[in-house]
């Protein structure tokens, strides 16, 4: 199972959740909205931002990636969901395989 995480919103057009599933646990993921289709996205661990990347939106999908020390993560969420979804791969990759 890929790692998932639920965003509640924390005011300001800043969202915020702890990620289930990822390999370091207690990791968790900040969205901050910079325009109406862009997000920028960070993971925290301990204390500590391990990981940046943007989302931005569309066709009422956001998509995409966050790198950390371990590697790339791949990110979507549909529009108006609270749920963010990682993906070891970007959904092309994905589907090829």
């Amino acid at each position: 199972m890929m790692p998932s995480c639920i965003l509640l919103p924390m005011g300001n057009g800043v969202f915020s959740g702890n990620v289930a599933g990822h390999p370091a646990p207690g990791t968790s993921l900040t969205a901050t909205r910079l325009t109406h289709d862009t997000m920028k996205v960070r993971l925290h661990h301990g204390g500590h931002v391990v990981g940046t990347g943007l989302l931005r939106l569309a066709d009422g999908l956001w998509t995409g990636s966050v790198d950390e020390f371990a590697g790339r993560w791949f990110l979507e969420a549909r529009k108006g969901s609270a749920e963010v979804v990682f993906h070891e791969h970007a959904p092309a990759e994905a589907g090829a395989a």
